[in-house]
């Protein structure tokens, strides 16, 4: 596995863990913490740990939303392309029937020249 993939793989599952209502809640209380006084003395810890989450997780995140966003441009190709394939058969398909179509006007004009008593009596 390259590095690339293990680098993709990691921040996709990191998006996704990330992108919770859970972590919200976490980094709601956590963003909470300064506030509680008996933890007014590791006011600085608190706050140096919560930069330090913020110059690795935004990174992180902006290469999981690449990532998320490079697999749904995949996924939409390859439904534009077996729609285009799709519509290809359909148009192949309608000229055929066109074609058939002429066809038929152009025996049903030669039966009504050749026969025109037994058309007459099969319109009635």
């Amino acid at each position: 596995m390259n590095i690339r993939k293990i680098n993709d793989f990691l921040a996709e599952k990191a998006t996704l863990v990330f992108g919770t209502m859970w972590m919200f809640y976490a980094f709601f209380i956590y963003g909470l913490l300064p506030l509680i006084p008996t933890l007014a003395p590791y006011q600085n810890q608190i706050f140096y740990w919560s930069g330090w989450v913020q110059l690795w997780a935004l990174p992180l995140l902006m290469v999981g939303q690449n990532v998320l966003g490079r697999a749904g441009e995949k996924r939409d190709q390859e439904t534009h392309d077996a729609v285009m394939q799709e519509l290809s058969f359909v148009k192949e398909e309608l000229a055929l029937a066109r074609d058939e179509r002429e066809e038929l006007k152009m025996l049903l004009a030669h039966l009504h020249v050749k026969i025109p008593d037994v058309i007459r009596q099969c319109d009635l």
